[in-house]
């Protein structure tokens, strides 16, 4: 009779508070609406920012491509005989130009998480300043200024080095990137070395150096060879004999960070 007893209290008590709910209801229900509504937002928050990190990296991924594709033309343009040397001189400066700003977008759109794409994208700008700086020169170009590049090499040079350099500072645990980084310092300060008669001993030193941090890193066996090959001619090329060749003149085989 006790236990009926407590189930018939219960259930009285029950049905009293669902009788007295819509008063409770009518006397909370401003903060009821107001509780839903930030429930609302909060899921809108979260999906708005979750397709904003989606499109940003979209974004730099279609930037990094044509940059990349920019690089490519870059270094198989050719000018052919009898070719107009100015139209040839405003589509390679085209590719450059082009090409750095699509990597600069590509480091500017990319996620914060994707160290990857932002190490890409700083790879391929100091790669498209080499290989402005060692196009070769058109017939020409000592007298007519349209035939030559507009940045000189020796800015280009520093350009190609402060985005190599940023790679190894902001981008260490990127293996790769950081081994194509090492590469292009390497042929930057065998390019100062020869623009300077190839008697500049602290580039070589530069150089050497460069191609040792690949040989002391965890690189890949085949980016260690060619890093022992490159401290390998080194002596050759410092020599008086040797001047006036520029890295370019002995391929990196990678150029410095298009091959993986």
């Amino acid at each position: 009779m006790k236990a009926q007893r407590r189930h018939e209290l219960k259930a009285n008590s029950l049905i009293w508070t669902l009788q007295g709910l819509p008063d409770t209801i009518k006397k909370y229900q401003s903060q009821i609406a107001l509780a839903l509504v930030l429930i609302a937002l909060a899921i809108l928050m979260v999906r708005y920012r979750m397709n904003t990190a989606q499109e940003r990296l979209n974004a730099a991924q279609q930037s990094l491509g044509a940059a990349a594709d920019d690089l490519t033309r870059l270094k198989n343009l050719q000018f052919g005989n009898g070719g107009d040397g100015v139209q040839f001189m405003k589509a390679r400066e085209e590719y450059y130009s082009d090409g750095l700003q699509e990597a600069e977008e590509a480091l500017q759109k990319s996620p914060d998480s994707q160290d990857a794409l932002k190490a890409e994208a700083l790879l391929n700008q100091g790669d498209l300043n080499f290989e402005m700086a060692n196009a070769p020169e058109l017939a020409g170009a000592a007298t007519q200024p349209a035939l030559r590049p507009a940045e000189p090499d020796d800015t280009l040079l520093s350009n190609a080095y402060d985005a190599y350099s940023q790679v190894i500072q902001n981008y260490a645990s990127q293996k790769f990137a950081v081994t194509a980084a090492h590469f292009g310092l390497g042929a930057v300060a065998e390019d100062r070395a020869a623009a300077a008669g190839g008697a500049d001993a602290s580039q070589w030193d530069a150089a050497r150096s460069q191609y040792q941090a690949v040989l002391d890193s965890d690189a890949d066996a085949a980016f260690k060879t060619i890093a022992s090959s490159r401290i390998a001619l080194i002596p050759r090329l410092s020599k008086p004999a040797a001047i006036g060749w520029s890295a370019a003149t002995q391929p990196i085989q990678m150029g410095p960070s298009t091959q993986k």
